[in-house]
């Protein structure tokens, strides 16, 4: 696990987590009473639902200042209905640039109706209808990935034949998604509907959440995931990824309070402004 925060040049705090003792090591430059409370936490956390490398990925990235936590933070996963967050956004990318109309209609559909039902209530059958209208899985797969922001060598042959993503491509489209307001204004809408009380919503910290869910069984297991916008004073993006981890959403409901505590506490670096 990793703390990145920048500095000078996006100069980056790096912590790494002892897996065997399930420690996060922080440099003692930046340790403070937030930091530590957030260590102990993911240990419990870690001891009490088991997690593992093969089983958990978690990405925060604070929209203050930069601020980045990553456990597992490049393994993909099956994510199930996370894609239809690229999937919507590429579409409403189609609208901002006008070669599809926003009160028009795909298949006799209204794409407003799309929308509503794919974000906010993660209908399976008009999501598929959306992706059949871009052509194949694959050709989605090479979309979906220019909203990650990352490398495009990292576009590999894993990255196609995985029917979802990593934590990092997730925190990248979040990033994506909020950097946006006037085209996936209304996607942070929809998201901020799902799913209330439930997954990132089902702690105790009672912020706005917005989040769209994967749930579904791979080979016989359960992949649960999230990724989410959460609205402290400063928001901050957080994506979990879990693969048979027993009442996951329960756990991601402690890791937003946790995060959502730390964001809250800990002590902001003002970011530097750009060398011209």
């Amino acid at each position: 696990m990793s703390l990145k925060r920048p500095g000078r040049g996006r100069l980056r705090l790096l912590a790494s987590l002892l897996i065997a003792a399930l420690l996060l090591l922080p440099c003692s430059a930046y340790a403070d009473g937030a930091q530590e409370t957030l260590d102990d936490t993911i240990e419990e956390l870690f001891e009490r639902y088991r997690l593992t490398e093969k089983n958990f990925a978690i990405g925060f990235r604070a929209l203050s200042d930069g601020t980045e936590y990553w456990y597992n933070a490049d393994k993909l996963f099956e994510t199930a209905s996370l894609y239809k967050l690229p999937l919507n956004m590429y579409f409403y990318e189609l609208e901002a640039a006008g070669e599809l109309e926003p009160d028009g209609a795909v298949y006799g559909i209204p794409l407003g109706f799309f929308h509503e039902q794919s974000l906010e209530h993660s209908n399976n059958e008009l999501s598929q209808a959306m992706l059949d209208w871009i052509g194949s899985y694959r050709e989605f797969k090479d979309i979906a990935f220019g909203y990650t922001g990352l490398d495009d060598s990292l576009r590999d042959a894993e990255y196609c034949a995985c029917g979802g993503f990593s934590a990092r491509m997730m925190v990248g489209m979040l990033q994506t998604l909020w950097d946006d307001p006037d085209t996936f204004g209304e996607a942070i809408s929809y998201l901020k509907d799902a799913q209330p009380g439930q997954y990132l919503e089902s702690g105790d910290c009672g912020l706005e959440v917005a989040q769209k869910y994967g749930y579904e069984h791979y080979d016989g297991v359960l992949n649960i995931c999230i990724a989410g916008i959460v609205y402290t004073e400063e928001p901050f993006l957080i994506t979990v990824l879990t693969r048979g981890v027993g009442r996951a959403d329960e756990l991601m409901g402690k890791l937003c309070d946790a995060f959502a505590e730390y964001e809250q506490t800990r002590a902001h670096v003002e970011p530097e402004p750009p060398e011209t």
